[in-house]
């Protein structure tokens, strides 16, 4: 059916209205300095400044790039280095709220990512069932993109509400339960290939990014520190000095 929901939130559509002159070559700076303090009010605005949080639990998505879908190319954007210009900006501010949200404590979903599906030299499949990667000549949900070439189809917004679950799961502890493939398929109109004998999930997790849990930051920090006292105990056991070492200094690395 229609859409009323957009991957292109508010950040996106300031960037539609200057995606020209950025195209053309014109200085994001203005424009991604406007989005990063804009991003920075919503933030303090529903969850606190950085040093009096309110409690309340954001999941961020960031910004998504509208050469990542047909509409940019529909309306006259078609030359790759003015789209990648463009581009570049979006991973510009796209890394700065990444560190104000990860600063923050707050999950991710690389809306973006997401986005980049459409564009990908893998094929998408979603229970075995093939997405088209382009937009759809009529309401038909195999296409990556509605017949309006601006919102993502039923399939693709069935797996940033998954990966929107994960975040809440891994950033909040939330204990939701994801769409499986199959449900997708069916709240999409499609039939499921198997008849529902098979359950699947598609991948989510590399579309979000929590911050790590203190206990995982210090199992490393101790795997770390127990690697440099082997080799420090190898070197003061006498042992030999590995071929191609003329020395082996204090923290055991190899100095040729």
């Amino acid at each position: 059916g229609t859409n009323d929901f957009s991957a292109l939130s508010e950040p996106a559509l300031d960037l539609a209205d200057q995606y020209g002159g950025i195209y053309a070559g014109g200085d994001p700076a203005p424009l991604i300095n406007s989005l990063v303090a804009d991003f920075t009010t919503a933030l303090d605005t529903i969850a606190g400044p950085a040093g009096s949080p309110t409690g309340v639990q954001v999941i961020v998505g960031n910004v998504g790039d509208w050469g990542a879908i047909p509409y940019a190319q529909l309306h006259g954007y078609t030359n790759p280095t003015g789209r990648a210009n463009v581009t570049s900006a979006v991973i510009v501010a796209n890394e700065e709220i990444r560190a104000i949200a990860l600063a923050r404590g707050m999950p991710i979903v690389d809306i973006q990512g997401l986005l980049n599906l459409e564009t990908g030299a893998s094929p998408l499949t979603i229970g075995d069932v093939s997405v088209i990667l382009s937009s759809a000549p009529s309401d038909d949900q195999h296409y990556f993109t509605l017949p309006d070439k601006i919102h993502p189809g039923t399939l693709w917004q069935g797996l940033l509400a998954n990966a929107i679950i994960d975040a809440a799961n891994v950033g909040y502890g939330a204990n939701l339960t994801p769409f499986s493939d199959q449900e997708l398929l069916a709240h999409a109109g499609i039939a499921d290939p198997h008849g529902g004998a098979l359950t699947s999930y598609f991948p989510v997790s590399p579309y979000v990014e929590t911050v790590p849990e203190p206990s995982s930051i210090a199992l490393a920090v101790c795997g770390a520190c127990a690697l440099v006292a082997w080799r420090v105990s190898k070197c003061r056991k006498g042992q030999s000095i590995p071929s191609g070492c003329a020395s082996i200094d204090a923290i055991g690395n190899c100095h040729e």
